[in-house]
């Protein structure tokens, strides 16, 4: 059996003699102290995620087509029309003038006008198709008439209908036409397309 040299024999003993010292001040044996583990743990999020967070992805916001616009207001104003034939005679009486009767066929014939006028944006007496106002009339039914009259006005949709008569009666021969002493009936007829409303005022004898 070969023999260890004394220095080894020496150093090996020392080791012994500190482990054993170790375990008898801490309490445990030499080969627990030996294998004892060492934990340690930290968080760190994924690449992904972290972009993810820091950097989301757009996402896009939802864009409204606008509305067309409405379309521009149409329709006959039959109040406005009624309106001007309870002035027109009022202002007859305050002349000391007959009031004018109302008759059917002119007023289909200044209504049918009217609606002409506002339809084609034309202002004049005679019509966009050379329609007349004697033609006019009797197309709607006026026949055997010895007398006609006619009174044209467009102007704002929301001007009142004493606003109209006044704008008549500053012109000499509009006024004359509603102070008439020929005239026996009338027909009148308003329309209103966009802002604007067109009116026609028919005086007529039969």
């Amino acid at each position: 059996m070969s023999q260890l040299p004394a220095s080894n024999v020496l150093r090996g003993a020392g080791w012994c003699l500190l482990l054993l010292l170790l375990a008898s001040l801490g309490g445990v044996s030499p080969s627990a102290a030996e294998l004892q583990p060492v934990a340690s743990s930290t968080y760190a999020r994924p690449v992904g995620v972290l972009q993810q967070v820091s950097r989301p992805d757009s996402v896009p916001v939802p864009t409204s087509t606008p509305a067309p616009p409405p379309p521009p207001q149409r329709y006959a104003d039959a109040e406005a029309a009624a309106a001007i034939v309870t002035l027109t005679n009022n202002l007859r009486a305050q002349h000391g003038l007959s009031p004018l009767t109302a008759d059917g066929a002119l007023a289909a014939a200044a209504q049918a006008y009217a609606e002409t006028m506002a339809t084609n944006d034309w202002f004049a007496h005679d019509g966009p198709d050379g329609s007349t106002l004697s033609s006019r009339a009797q197309a709607a039914g006026y026949n055997g008439w010895s007398y006609l009259m006619e009174n044209l006005y467009r102007g704002f949709y929301g001007d009142s209908s004493a606003n109209i008569i006044q704008v008549w009666v500053t012109s000499p021969a509009h006024l004359n036409a509603l102070l008439s002493d020929l005239a026996m009936e009338i027909g009148v007829g308003c329309y209103v397309s966009g802002d604007y409303r067109w009116c026609v005022q028919v005086f007529g004898a039969r």
